[in-house]
């Protein structure tokens, strides 16, 4: 009900031009034709210059899990229906199980989160980060799935591979993410040749920030190159911190941050990686005031 309403109330600016991307980029690879474009390979672009298909800046993994936007919009509206609705469990479910007395403020949070801006954001442009949003929440829930959650959203838009010093962390068996990871590499490479790899890192090279609305900056927006190594190394640092040396709510915070803190543009649905990461922090602070 809740990302019915959330999708409905978007419906006047919604533009879909990253699911529009995520659509074209299927096709040409069913067609056999190059899927990151001369645009991308000639350099440099930001990334409005490849929205609505024209271009696509995800790891040649990304075209197998996005096999199913090929079916078009219809795919796009149960895309986006499933992973507000799984963003909305997994919100819920956090607060019910850290604040078991006040699990009603998971709903208020839930649709206080699908209905803001940084919500809004995705569903404008039919994002999947709310569906790995609610795979940090899983992650967080279900320790075990951390593996599987850091492999598969990390071949979709690589950040979420900090997940795996969350599973690491936590003692995961690594055996079957593993073999998901090698499975999806090699069909990329099978499917796609193994030039699409050189082609990728070509275009992500030549991809160059925005550092404009609706980008909220970046580190690299502010200082350059100098900027881009310091958000790499924020995130490695912060990683490291995470899987070692703080309480397991400090530590699933610390990468969520260390999720985002390097993109070249903060875009706003960025945000829900962030909001989903410090919630069981925030109740556990709660918890503390409550009980005064």
């Amino acid at each position: 009900m809740l990302a019915s309403v959330a999708i409905v109330i978007r419906l006047p600016v919604m533009n879909l031009g990253d699911f529009s991307s995520h659509a074209t980029a299927v096709q040409r690879a069913l067609n056999g034709d190059a899927v990151y474009t001369a645009v991308q390979l000639a350099g440099p672009y930001q990334l409005p210059d490849i929205s609505r298909g024209r271009g696509f800046i995800y790891p040649p993994t990304a075209v197998l899990l996005l096999l199913p936007a090929a079916l078009g919009s219809i795919w796009a509206v149960f895309l986006l229906l499933g992973s507000l609705g799984l963003l909305t469990f997994v919100v819920t479910e956090i607060v019910r199980e850290e604040l078991p007395a006040h699990a009603w403020i998971g709903w208020l949070l839930a649709a206080a989160l699908l209905i803001s801006p940084i919500a809004g954001d995705a569903i404008d442009a039919g994002q999947v980060t709310p569906l790995l949003a609610a795979g940090y929440g899983a992650s967080w829930l279900r320790p075990r799935l951390s593996g599987l959650v850091a492999i598969a959203g990390g071949a979709l838009k690589i950040y979420p591979l900090v997940l795996l010093a969350w599973a690491i962390r936590n003692r995961v068996s690594m055996w079957l993410p593993a073999a998901v990871a090698v499975f999806l590499i090699a069909a990329a490479t099978v499917w796609l040749g193994p030039s699409i790899w050189l082609h990728f890192w070509t275009a992500w090279q030549n991809a160059v920030p925005q550092c404009a609305p609706p980008s909220l900056g970046s580190f690299a927006c502010a200082f350059g190159r100098t900027g881009e190594l310091a958000a790499l190394g924020a995130t490695f640092a912060l990683t490291m911190l995470a899987a070692t040396a703080v309480g397991p709510p400090v530590a699933f915070f610390l990468l969520a941050i260390a999720s985002v803190v390097a993109a070249p543009d903060l875009f706003p649905n960025y945000l829900l990686i962030v909001v989903v990461g410090g919630l069981p922090l925030a109740c556990r602070l709660a918890t503390r005031a409550l009980a005064r």
